[in-house]
C-alpha cells in the first residue's frame, strides 16, 4: 500500500470542498478544511525534506529542492526582501517550520497594519512595505481574511 499515493487522492477533493465552502462563507468550516490542508502539505513537505539536506542561503538564493501543489519545483519568490521561513527566498515548509510558511503573498499596507496588531510586525525588516513579496504563515493568511 502506498500511503503517499493513497494520500493524493485526497487533495482534489479537500480542495473542491473548500472551494465549495469558501462559497457558501461558512468561515468555520472553511478554517477547518484550510487547516487540514494545509497539515496535509505539511506532512508531504516533511516526507520531501526529510529526504533531502536543508540548505541554509542567507545571500544567495539557491533552487529550492521543495515541492509544490502541483509536484513542481518552487519558483523563486522574492529576494528584496530576503523572505522564506529559511530566508531563502522561498515559500517552503521544512519540518522545523511550525508556522508553514507556504502562502506565497504580495503583502499590504492593511495586511502590515493587520499583522502588527496581532503582534508580528513586519516593517522592521529592511525594505518591508506595501507591495513586497512575503511568505506568509498560513494561520495568519487564514486570520486576515
Amino acid at each position: 500500500m502506498n500511503t503517499r499515493t493513497d494520500e493524493l487522492t485526497y487533495i482534489p477533493y479537500i480542495r473542491r470542498t473548500l472551494l465549495e465552502c469558501h462559497q457558501l462563507k461558512s468561515n468555520l468550516m472553511y478554517i477547518f478544511l484550510a487547516t487540514l490542508l494545509s497539515l496535509i502539505a505539511i506532512t508531504f513537505a516533511s516526507q520531501h525534506n526529510a529526504q533531502q539536506p536543508l540548505h541554509h542561503s542567507h545571500n544567495t538564493p539557491t533552487m529550492s529542492k521543495s515541492l509544490n501543489v502541483f509536484k513542481q519545483p518552487l519558483a523563486l519568490h522574492s529576494t528584496q526582501p530576503m523572505t522564506g521561513f529559511l530566508r531563502n527566498g522561498y515559500c517552503e515548509s521544512p519540518a522545523s517550520d511550525y508556522g508553514n510558511h507556504a502562502v506565497a503573498a504580495e503583502v499590504t499596507e492593511e495586511f502590515l497594519d493587520f499583522s502588527a496588531k496581532q503582534g508580528n510586525d513586519l516593517r522592521p525588516i529592511p525594505g518591508m512595505k506595501g507591495g513586497c513579496k512575503w511568505c506568509l504563515c498560513v494561520s495568519r493568511y487564514v486570520n486576515c481574511r
